[in-house]
């Protein structure tokens, strides 16, 4: 039986499309999408968003004992070219009650900036399992910025922190990019 074997043409033939084929998901009309849905790894852009964050004013230490919590939201605009306008950030209580608004006037955030805001240690007001829902705008498409709500609390000689990621709840989304584009 006698062997196949590829010649110098195939080899040729073959290296030709290795470059090619990468270079497709740089092509108008939908070559990003492609190679952004096939690898996972794509970048939601929006123009506006509402972002629930959960928030923990107190954390049950044993099943009588609650230890109160500090919570302070951050946000950060991740986009390194598109500014980010804050339009409210607001904190509600366990039960859904609207307790606090944060933001009077819109705050804009230039590239990579950061705007905290502070639920303090003796506010007991939200409960267990308070929250924050903020809304947040931009002139053009953005990479949607993160926002974390970071508790700190203590009791006795011990202390402790976590955070929580918000999800969002509402969005206006403009297209799906590969990352890094």
């Amino acid at each position: 039986m006698a062997k196949c074997r590829p010649g110098p043409r195939t080899f040729r033939y073959l290296h030709v499309a290795a470059l090619l084929v990468p270079l497709t998901a740089f092509l108008p009309g939908g070559g990003s999408a492609t190679a952004c849905e096939q690898t996972g790894n794509c970048l939601t852009r929006m123009t506006a968003a509402t972002v629930y964050v959960p928030a923990y004013s107190q954390v049950n230490l044993r099943s009588q004992e609650r230890v109160l919590t500090a919570a302070t939201l951050v946000f950060h605009n991740v986009d390194d070219a598109v500014s980010v306008t804050l339009t409210s950030v607001d904190y509600y209580d366990h039960t859904g009650k609207k307790l606090k608004a944060f933001v009077d006037a819109p705050v804009t955030l230039q590239p990579f900036a950061s705007q905290s805001y502070l639920v303090p240690v003796n506010d007991q007001t939200g409960g267990i399992g308070a929250n924050f829902v903020l809304t947040w705008q931009a002139e053009s498409p953005t990479i949607p910025p993160l926002a974390e709500a970071v508790m700190m609390g203590g009791s006795g000689t011990q202390a402790f922190s976590f955070a929580s990621r918000g999800q969002i709840i509402k969005a206006d989304i403009v297209d799906e990019a590969p990352a890094g584009n």
